[in-house]
């Protein structure tokens, strides 16, 4: 489910060179994008009965997977800096669904 993500560790390491403070979103709302659709589709391929992508927000296996993704992500160290994301004061914030 979970995707290399050693391009965002590079993308974070340059704004914290030049001073710059990131916004980074853990989910959307737009299909082109994965986004919430994309859960759909996890929990539909594991066989769930998902009608709605509106579902995300209430079937408990799909939270499961998005509070997995998220533990991922912040407690994931930096390839370039060796900071943890969470830790990270380059992360001015974290969106969870925009």
């Amino acid at each position: 489910m979970f995707l290399t993500i050693k391009g965002l560790d590079f993308v974070v390491s340059e704004a914290r060179k030049h001073n710059i403070r990131l916004i980074l979103p853990l989910c959307n709302n737009w299909e082109d994008y994965g986004g919430k659709s994309q859960y759909i589709k996890w929990g539909q391929s594991s066989g769930l009965d998902l009608t709605s992508d509106d579902e995300f927000f209430s079937n408990d296996t799909l939270k499961d997977y998005y509070k997995a993704f998220v533990e991922a992500v912040l407690t994931r160290t930096n390839t370039i800096t060796n900071i943890e994301y969470k830790n990270d004061a380059t992360i001015l914030a974290w969106e969870l669904i925009n």
